[in-house]
């Protein structure tokens, strides 16, 4: 894909919300967080992680993408065989996923299938637009060093009204939702249908009055055991094509 795709969202981005955190308003920028520890210890972790064997999956992401450790059964009896790693972050906006590859985590590796899901921690912070423009740099990337793989590219998950603990505040999910709903407008015409596969499973963790299922998602963002044994069952047809 071509980085020419950028201007044409950047051109439909709105101003900026004024209470958006500075250092985040540009989406497509390279943002480590160097004094956070967990951060930093994860990324430690995946580098190391690149390091002690063959890797022919990977699950690149936020808190949704590392919570795969809460269903560690699921994890093992679906992606086992692929020999998978998680390269997720709790907290991580799409800037801080291209710092991580602009850093070494998908050097000296050859995975077959890079499944990627990134973008609801800037909901907040940017527009849609701004949001598919880093999920596009990030795509660019993963092609760039690691042209054998194939990307599964999941829609961003839908969220209810929780507390946030970050900030001490309630998000009643309202704003945050209409830019969920326009950034999986967006993202289809980033796949190719062969090298970019894209899912959306907003239908499958939604019940018939539109709202998020709490069986599946429990804290109204992070799936549930049962919640990553949805996502395990819709993305494994996928991933037995792309791995071939």
């Amino acid at each position: 894909m071509s980085a020419a795709f950028l201007p044409s969202f950047a051109a439909r981005a709105a101003t900026p919300r004024s209470d958006a955190p500075a250092a985040y308003k540009d989406a497509t920028a390279a943002l480590g967080k160097l004094h956070d520890v967990h951060f930093m210890k994860r990324h430690a972790q995946i580098l190391q992680r690149d390091k002690q064997g063959p890797v022919g999956l990977v699950f690149l992401g936020d808190s949704i993408t590392e919570m795969w450790s809460k269903a560690p059964e699921v994890w093992k009896s679906n992606f086992a065989a692929y020999h998978p790693a998680n390269f997720g972050i709790g907290g991580d906006f799409t800037q801080n996923v291209i710092w991580r590859i602009e850093n070494g985590e998908l050097d000296g590796i050859s995975p077959r299938v890079v499944v990627l899901m990134i973008g609801t921690n800037n909901t907040l912070a940017n527009t849609a637009p701004e949001i598919v423009s880093g999920i596009h740099r990030i795509l660019d990337l993963i092609r760039a060093r690691q042209p054998q793989a194939r990307i599964l590219l999941l829609a961003l998950l839908p969220r209810g009204p929780r507390w946030q603990p970050y900030n001490q505040t309630f998000d009643d999910a309202v704003h945050r939702m209409q830019v969920i709903r326009e950034v999986n407008r967006l993202l289809p015409p980033l796949a190719d249908g062969h090298t970019i596969r894209f899912l959306d499973l907003t239908a499958d963790f939604t019940g018939p009055d539109g709202q998020v299922r709490a069986d599946l998602l429990a804290d109204k963002l992070h799936p549930s055991p049962a919640g990553y044994a949805v996502i395990a069952k819709e993305i494994s047809p996928l991933l037995r094509e792309m791995m071939r």
